[in-house]
């Protein structure tokens, strides 16, 4: 199992083009960290290397088979395999050294940002409420001052059941090459095909990416735009915190 194997799940054009984007913009690190930085909450296969990945994968595999038992329409399920796929996307917050206890907020938070100019659009609401809550009823840390959100909502409590599931230490997942070719197992064969057709567009949408800082600054009175282009997201995080520490406003760009 892949992250392309839970992208083929999404029907909705609309919903694949929102995860994406999200992908697009996580820390690098979540691409290579293991779920559990203490390694005592986690099953085997979600941690070492790649670890929150595979927790990931598993996570939305859950959420999309729960909301199909459950009767929802195609549109929500999309829409809660895509947050279930990203759920853990700050886990580490910014810094990537361990679990960060308020990570759920963080994420929504995160999404809301760079969805900011759409934050009336339904489906980014759905996704930024199911992300915060998804801790459940594990919403305090003798670390932290934050109170996380619970969940309320039959959305909410899919994805809190989802994560909870995927964290189980006696579960087991085999991700070995094998598994892959087994995924048609799990969808339908339209899903399946879409997955096939889709591996090639995505890889060659990851490689072409680019990524743009955009700034104002004020010259003799006036706010101009400025428009810095950086090749990976390390550099573009870096420029990120030298804008802060000016007390730039910024946003970034596509």
């Amino acid at each position: 199992m892949t992250i392309m194997s839970i992208v083929a799940l999404i029907l909705s054009p609309a919903v694949r083009s929102l995860l994406l984007t999200v992908l697009s913009l996580l820390p690098e690190y979540w691409y290579s960290v293991p779920a559990s930085s203490s390694g005592k909450y986690h099953p085997a296969f979600s941690l070492g290397y790649m670890g929150l990945i595979r927790h990931s994968i598993v996570t939305a595999v859950f959420a999309n088979r729960i909301a199909t038992a459950w009767g929802w329409d195609q549109h929500k399920i999309d829409l809660i395999t895509a947050a279930a796929l990203i759920h853990d996307g700050l886990k580490q917050g910014w810094i990537g050294r361990h679990t960060v206890h308020e990570h759920p907020v963080l994420m929504a938070n995160y999404v809301a940002w760079i969805f900011q100019q759409k934050l009336d659009d339904p489906d980014i609401q759905f996704i930024i409420n199911v992300i915060a809550s998804h801790m459940g009823k594990w919403n305090t840390s003798k670390y932290s001052d934050v109170v996380l959100p619970v969940p309320m909502d039959e959305f909410q409590k899919c994805l809190s059941a989802a994560d909870m599931c995927a964290a189980e230490k006696r579960l087991g997942f085999d991700f070995t090459s094998n598994v892959e070719l087994k995924w048609e197992n799990f969808v339908s064969e339209e899903q399946y095909d879409s997955q096939m057709d889709f591996a090639d567009d995505y890889s060659a949408w990851r490689e072409d990416h680019k990524f743009v800082i955009e700034f104002f600054v004020d010259d003799n009175g006036c706010n101009v735009v400025e428009s810095v282009a950086v090749e990976n997201l390390e550099t573009m995080y870096h420029l990120e915190a030298l804008l802060l520490d000016s007390g730039v406003e910024y946003w970034e760009a596509v």
